[in-house]
């Protein structure tokens, strides 16, 4: 009888544990294609009409992913097409992002970016800080002015 009992509770919580790996892996399923096609809504509101609210979520949503080099497309067109203060320093931030030595790593002072990528990122920072974007906008250049990176 504790043989067939415990037959019985291992086959239960066997059970348990596929029925609860099946649902989870389900429910995901199912969310991800409304979660893409909301993003792919977004991504033509910000490539068509140069949406702000909806470069604002893309960008946050890639970026809480790991993929903020894809955002870089983005905020290229919501600077260049539609002249977003933001996007010019987005677009900074992550060439910025993308020199750093080691991979993932910022490098700060640009130090490992080639010369025109770097010349390029110090272009958008300082088109930031023209067209008014953001307050630590101004504080980086004039981190990088300080330490000798601009002139």
């Amino acid at each position: 009888m504790k043989k067939l009992s415990l037959i019985i509770l291992i086959a239960i919580i066997s059970y348990g544990q596929v029925g609860c790996a099946e649902k989870e892996e389900e429910s995901f399923t199912h969310s991800a294609p409304y979660y893409y096609s909301v993003l792919n809504k977004e991504k033509k509101q910000v490539i068509c009409h140069g949406d702000a609210p909806s470069f604002a979520l893309i960008a946050t949503e890639l970026y809480d992913d790991g993929n903020e080099r894809d955002v870089l497309a983005y905020a290229l067109i919501m600077a260049n097409k539609y002249d977003n203060a933001d996007a010019y320093y987005d677009v900074y931030d992550i060439l910025k992002g993308l020199g750093g030595c080691d991979k993932g790593c910022k490098d700060d002072k640009l130090n490992c970016l080639d010369d025109k990528t770097r010349a390029m990122a110090l272009e958008y920072l300082k088109l930031a800080l023209e067209k008014g974007a953001l307050p630590h906008a101004q504080d980086e250049y004039d981190r990088l002015k300080s330490e000798g990176v601009i002139k």
